[in-house]
């Protein structure tokens, strides 16, 4: 399995997204039922977080 659980998916996808923690990026989520998921990775990676409705 790649993957242990839906944490463990964000926490593997703010690492490989590390590369742009300096630059001026926003990150986009979708809030269907997966905005607390959605906050992992731009809380890494100290980025503001946006939603799409």
């Amino acid at each position: 399995m790649l993957f242990n659980d839906r944490i463990d998916t964000c926490l593997q996808l703010s690492k490989r997204l590390r590369h742009l923690k300096k630059e001026n990026i926003v990150v986009l989520n979708i809030p269907r039922g997966g905005l607390p998921l959605g906050a992992i990775v731009p809380k890494e990676l100290n980025a503001p977080l946006d939603l799409i409705f």
